[in-house]
């Protein structure tokens, strides 16, 4: 898999659906270019993730954006359901709180995801090595999990409130087991 890194100073955010954004300490505030660009990436429907990591904070760096307050990731959000069904988001890390600013016009899709999960570190994996890093408090469900919470948020980036709808209630309720 090749990855590309954006830089919002000569790149264009617009083409991309989801920006994830690895989040360490002492990560300096966005310049206004790259503030500006980011903002109508926002307004256009982009979905930014912001995942902390080791303790960072994530929340500093949308100062100046121009994004809904950020609130705990409600329990029943279609993000916990848009193809697996889960109880937490766990990264690298368990137990960690989801922040989330819902609104805009992308059929009900979040602009904002903040977490200090370390989902990235979760996932990282090379063929040679294996994981690159232990999920804390361990173990391949953990792991399993940070995974599924990855494919719920393409899903959820890529198809807004599908999932939302009561249309398909009978479907999850029953595999739910109600």
């Amino acid at each position: 898999m090749n990855l590309k890194g954006l830089d919002l100073r000569t790149d264009d955010p617009l083409l991309y659906p989801v920006l994830y954004w690895p989040v360490t300490a002492g990560q300096a505030p966005l310049p206004p270019l790259a503030r500006e660009r980011l903002n109508r990436y926002l307004r256009a429907g982009g979905l930014l993730v912001l995942d902390g990591r080791d303790g960072a904070d994530p929340q500093p760096l949308v100062a100046g954006l121009d994004i809904p307050p950020l609130h705990p990731l409600p329990e029943k959000h279609v993000l916990t359901r848009s193809f697996y069904l889960l109880d937490a988001l766990p990264g690298r890390l368990a137990g960690t709180t989801t922040w989330i600013a819902e609104g805009g016009d992308n059929d009900d899709v979040a602009p904002v995801l903040l977490g200090d999960a370390d989902w990235a570190g979760a996932w990282a994996h090379e063929a040679q090595r294996g994981y690159l890093f232990a999920v804390i408090p361990g173990g391949a469900q953990q792991r399993e999990l940070a995974y599924r919470f990855g494919v719920n948020l393409v899903i959820y980036a890529l198809t807004g409130n599908y999932k939302g709808d009561q249309v398909h209630m009978n479907a999850i309720l029953e595999r739910l087991g109600r």
